[in-house]
Formats: C-alpha cells, structure tokens, sequence
C-alpha cells in the first residue's frame, strides 16, 4: 500500500472517529456515518397493518437494503420504534422469533 493510500485511510478514520456516530454505511466507494434511524423508514416500509413475526421484517429490510446491515442491529431499531408508539407488538420482546408486530 503506498503512502498516499495509507494517508487517505487514516484521514478518512481521524473523520469517523469525529463523527462519533454509530452506524455507518458504505454509498459509492464511500464510508460515511448516518444517524442511528437510517433504517427506520425501511422499517416501517415493511411492518404491515396486521400482526406478523418481527423476524420478517427484519428479513424483508436486510435482504432490501443497499447496504449491509445486521439482523441484530435491524431488530434493535424494531424496539426502539415500539418504544417510540411508531410499532404495536404481542409477545416476547427479547426475542425475535416470538415478536409480533404491526403498525400503529
């Protein structure tokens, strides 16, 4: 790796770390740092009028997504967003496959 590689790297980690943001993404040839709600809209795009397993959902957004995202992290805005009254759920929130949501 040459020197103007290794320069352009450790600039562009000096600006994420700056950032302090926890999610990042990757658009184009492109690291950049999104706020924690990126997803939300994908979210609530594919949380349904009627009841069914958060596990789809989060299946329907990761498989969608430009960018890759975890199932864990996806699954972790799903309960911040019942939090937020945005989702109704029955079930076990800890777990995904026994969540059942809809929207509110």
């Amino acid at each position: 790796m040459g020197f103007s590689k290794c320069s352009s790297l450790m600039a562009l980690w000096e600006k994420l770390k700056r950032e302090n943001l926890i999610l990042r993404i990757c658009e184009g040839n492109e690291v950049k740092s999104v706020q924690v709600d990126y997803f939300d809209d994908m979210i609530l795009r594919y949380t349904y009028r009627n009841f069914i397993c958060s596990a789809r959902t989060v299946g329907e957004v990761i498989g969608k997504a430009k960018n890759y995202v975890s199932d864990i992290f996806i699954f972790w805005r799903i309960t911040e967003l019942i939090k937020e009254s945005k989702i109704d759920y029955r079930g076990n929130l800890s777990l995904m496959r026994e969540l059942k949501i809809k929207k509110s």
